[in-house]
């Protein structure tokens, strides 16, 4: 068997292993199902002092078996009224939601070479949330299909308040996203290890308790179960439905429910990992590797206990009380939490980009405090450091435009555009920066001398300088020992704010006025050394830079020394 496998090709061992992955977890889905149904009924009748199911097999432990035997053989009717596809429809598609989401959520790090999840997807959350929505049309098209007023009331209950819900538990999981920086559910999961507060839910208890009650409304639970409740609406959508019909929505409801505590588990909790005897980290071996998914499977029934245990000691909601505890308390804090997540990690940046110290090393001798070199900039005060008075300058500038509009009439238009092409020639501003090049001495070659003043200053640090190693026989022109091996520019990152041509202190790097980023490939917008050189060819080079005098005089550019 071994020797087979490892005749195969990749393609062809990814396609087996992701097969039998597939059945695996397929497996656990419907036993899991089938034996929390059996959990809950044990519980429930721990709470309310009864003996619960105890007769099929020992302890019981076959009466999903029976349930199953029963629901198969059980009279199929249909009713005369019913809308006979959608009424077929319904049922069919109850389970798809929760088998489709399994596909991209890690229970485990890796066994051998195989990660445990079936599909890593870079986007696992949106995919997750979009086939969750995809559960409420099971519901609306029962209540619809059944062609009667109970079950309609259900369907339209049930795609209002599934709706509702959907938007908060969508909102609560952004700041979680925010935080990790990935919807790669494998990267979120990497994000909570290294310690037990490192666990999203300890930085984020209000997206989790948001999350949680959002996924009681999605999961029809108690006290959220008003598409099916009882008393008012004599059994809800599946009122008309009977035997494995009936079956199949009872099936999808727990299936949902262990949907949501797996997410539950892999967004808050850590997912497979556990932060203590190296848990945290990837398998190395296949015993560790299986520990982590029952560490996994241990999480969820955890949850699925608290779902269960809620069931039978909360009452159940009025349904004004539910859809304003959706719409008035979920969604603005939610909101809320949203708001202040971002502008903490605003702040927390604006403090790492404007508390740097400017005191690159010229030499790299360890203990040389001699050859630094510090550049003094004037302090920001505190409105500055939050580029307060630029925002209201903007605000300045549109108010001006909205006031030019609004106060002289017909002509509004015309007056204001006055000001743009092609009436005036468009005139470069003072300050203006465009694309990046190296400058060449009167030799040809970069006048760069890796001092890395540019490197260090670089807010969303965009540059990249590699130093030349040490110095060999004397070259044959000057500063040949310090010019860079490589000089990098992701011009993906550039904001062109000319700190980099500011702070030079050889003038070796300039941003020209001209403006022309174009590219194929993310390859093309990295800009090397040649690339910068070529460019300085291209818009002048050693002339360009020999009449920067002139041009500084003549365009108000930066003062340039010759």
């Amino acid at each position: 068997m071994i020797d087979w496998l490892n005749n195969l090709s990749d393609t062809q061992q990814f396609a087996v292993f992701t097969a039998v992955k597939v059945v695996a977890v397929f497996a656990v889905l419907m036993t899991m199902v089938a034996y929390i149904v059996l959990v809950e009924r044990r519980v429930c009748a721990f709470i309310q002092d009864r003996v619960g199911p105890n007769r099929v097999g020992p302890f019981g432990l076959l009466q999903p078996a029976a349930d199953a035997i029963k629901a198969f053989f059980k009279e199929e009717f249909t009713p005369a009224q019913v809308r006979k596809v959608y009424f077929v429809l319904a049922p069919a598609i109850a389970l798809m939601p929760a088998i489709l989401n399994l596909a991209v959520i890690p229970f485990g790090s890796q066994l051998g070479r195989q990660p445990m999840v079936l599909a890593n997807l870079n986007v696992g959350i949106l995919y997750t949330f979009g086939m969750v929505s995809l559960g409420v049309y099971s519901i609306v098209l029962a209540g619809y299909a059944a062609n009667s007023k109970y079950p309609f009331l259900g369907g339209i209950r049930s795609s209002a308040q599934m709706i509702s819900y959907e938007i908060s538990m969508g909102l609560s999981v952004i700041p979680v996203f925010l935080l990790t920086g990935s919807l790669n559910l494998n990267e979120v999961i990497s994000y909570q290890t290294g310690g037990l507060l490192h666990w999203l839910v300890f930085k984020q208890p209000l997206a989790f308790a948001i999350f949680l009650g959002a996924a009681f409304a999605e999961t029809n639970r108690t006290p959220f179960d008003l598409p099916e409740a009882e008393q008012e609406l004599a059994g809800g959508y599946n009122i008309e439905y009977s035997s494995i019909k009936f079956a199949l929505f009872f099936m999808g409801e727990y299936a949902n429910m262990i949907l949501a505590s797996a997410m539950m588990v892999t967004l808050f909790f850590g997912g497979w990992t556990l932060p203590w005897f190296g848990l945290d980290q990837p398998a190395a071996t296949l015993l560790g590797g299986i520990a982590q998914i029952a560490i996994f499977l241990a999480k969820v029934l955890v949850f699925l206990l608290v779902i269960i245990w809620v069931r039978w000691m909360w009452p159940r909601f009025r349904y004004d009380q539910l859809m304003d505890l959706g719409w008035r308390r979920f969604l603005p804090l939610a909101l809320a939490n949203i708001v202040v997540t971002a502008v903490v990690l605003w702040l927390k940046s604006l403090n790492q980009i404007l508390s740097f110290s400017l005191t690159p090393r010229f030499s790299r001798v360890p203990g040389d405090n001699e050859n630094r070199m510090i550049v003094k900039r004037k302090p920001l005060n505190f409105w500055e450091r939050l580029y307060l008075p630029a925002i209201i300058g903007g605000f300045k500038v549109t108010w001006r435009h909205f006031a030019n509009t609004l106060f002289r009439g017909r002509n509004a238009a015309k007056i204001v555009a006055k000001g743009y092409y092609p009436e005036v020639p468009w005139t470069v501003g003072e300050g203006y920066r465009g694309a990046p090049y190296l400058v060449r001495d009167q030799d040809g070659n970069t006048k760069c001398v890796s001092c890395q003043l540019c490197e260090f200053i670089c807010p969303p640090k965009a540059i990249k300088i590699i130093p030349p190693g040490p110095a060999g026989p004397p070259a044959d022109r000057r500063n040949a020992e310090k010019m860079p091996l490589e000089f990098e520019i992701n011009m993906l990152r550039c904001i062109f704010c000319g700190f980099c041509q500011e702070v030079c202190p050889e003038e070796a790097i300039f941003l020209q006025k001209d403006y022309s980023l174009t590219g194929t490939s993310r390859e093309e917008m990295i800009y090397n050394k040649e690339k910068l050189l070529e460019l300085g060819g291209t818009h002048g080079g050693i002339q360009k830079w020999k009449h920067k005098s002139e041009e500084a005089k003549a365009q108000e550019n930066f003062p340039v020394k010759t």
